[in-house]
């Protein structure tokens, strides 16, 4: 089901790419590298897909919980994180299934 998407800005076929996702909450920065995103090769717009985007804000939202607690309880300053997924060539058949 790898069906072709189309940019809903500018109605080019998208493509996939491996990206950087950034979030921060509380002081807290966490980096997410080498995720596969729908990008638009002609203006740039990323999208993330549905099943993709709610796995990566949960991983998030852990993360956040794990860090304010362990502040909570050290005294310790917010820590920042990096992730990073292994280099793959192809995208993931879980992925391509999902749009």
């Amino acid at each position: 089901m790898n069906e072709a998407q189309h940019c809903p800005l500018c109605q080019n076929e998208m493509i996939w790419q491996r990206k950087t996702i950034r979030y921060e909450r509380e002081g807290l920065p966490i980096t997410l590298e080498g995720v596969w995103v729908r990008v638009c090769p002609a203006c740039g717009h990323e999208l993330v897909p549905g099943p993709l985007a709610i796995q990566l804000m949960n991983l998030a939202d852990q993360l956040f919980r794990s860090a304010k607690q362990l502040g909570e309880e050290t005294n310790l300053p917010m820590p920042s994180v990096h992730l990073v997924f292994p280099e793959t060539d192809e995208v993931p058949l879980a992925l391509l299934q999902s749009v």
